[in-house]
């Protein structure tokens, strides 16, 4: 017993010289904290005042007086005095996080990171959209130029080095950058190409050459994403009675070019997206158990109409 009480109440006293450090190290924490928050009896605007903080971290960091400092006090110090950067003897202990607020903050810090693929993709994107002249930094491949095109393309577009995209790569730009039209060739795209695209840039359907040559199942998936290019369809009566039912549980409004008679597994969709049209139905024996197991899925409200 006696011999775990002593196991307990042992304490471990750091030696002299991590004492003398930590010490040192707090004595200049509160120095720079008087620099840094201490009032001028004459009255300045904030630039001056910052500036000035800055040259007093400098001067500290030139007579050597911030070198013990531990990484996450140079994380402080050196977005207010990136001058300092060349005392700072902790950048490898810096994570990418870290490095994306410095880089984005100061570029000129990038001289000081030994490793750019170190990076998330996002990262990546970030620290570019922010400080676009650090592009040439990263490999390469590591660059994400669908996502640097569609946040700024008047900036990037005039540095991509290469636009070959696929058909939904190109959709997603031209929702985003209309303008980016020129560096396409959209004479190399087939009829599966231009239906993928229009799902997401609708406003080129008049440029399309190929619009007869989709099957029914390429029309449901455009009506889906696009309904307003429902005019333009010549085939609603090829659809199958399972096109009908995706395409009018998200579109339920399409319901008007259905055929006159209408199937209950195709009023499964259009009662899936639009229940309170359920006052529209006169008899509800016609959908079967599986009609009813897909309907009351998504849509419990309709449980009162169930006689199954």
């Amino acid at each position: 017993m006696t011999k775990t009480l002593e196991t307990i109440m042992r304490i471990t006293i750091p030696s002299v010289e991590v004492q003398l450090i930590e010490l040192e190290n707090d004595r200049l924490k509160l120095q720079i904290d008087r620099e840094l928050w201490s009032s001028s009896a004459d009255q300045v605007s904030f630039e001056d005042y910052r500036n000035w903080r800055a040259q007093c971290l400098y001067a500290s960091a030139e007579q050597g007086r911030l070198k013990e400092l531990p990484p996450e006090v140079w994380l402080l110090i050196l977005p207010e005095a990136p001058r300092t950067a060349i005392y700072c003897p902790c950048f490898s202990e810096f994570s990418a996080l870290d490095w994306v607020e410095l880089l984005k903050r100061h570029p000129q810090l990038a001289e000081f990171c030994e490793d750019f693929t170190l990076f998330l993709c996002d990262q990546i994107t970030s620290i570019i959209l922010s400080q676009p002249k650090l592009l040439c930094c990263f490999p390469a491949e590591s660059v994400d130029w669908i996502a640097l095109l569609q946040q700024d393309a008047e900036t990037f577009a005039p540095l991509c080095p290469d636009w070959r995209f696929s058909a939904e790569e190109w959709g997603m730009l031209l929702k985003a950058s209309p303008q980016l039209r020129v560096y396409c060739d959209i004479k190399a795209w087939d009829a599966s190409a231009w239906n993928i695209v229009l799902q997401s840039a609708p406003h080129l359907f008049q440029e399309c050459p190929c619009v007869s040559e989709w099957r029914t199942w390429q029309w449901t998936e455009l009506l889906i994403r696009q309904p307003q290019l429902a005019a333009f369809c010549r085939c609603w009566k090829n659809l199958s009675i399972n096109e009908w039912a995706e395409l009018l549980s998200v579109q339920p409004r399409l319901i008007s070019y259905c055929p006159k008679t209408r199937p209950p597994a195709m009023l499964v969709g259009f009662l899936i997206s639009s229940p309170e049209s359920a006052v529209c139905i006169r008899d509800w024996s016609c959908f079967s158990l599986h009609d009813w197991l897909l309907m009351l899925r998504r849509r419990r409200e309709l449980e009162p109409y169930c006689n199954c």
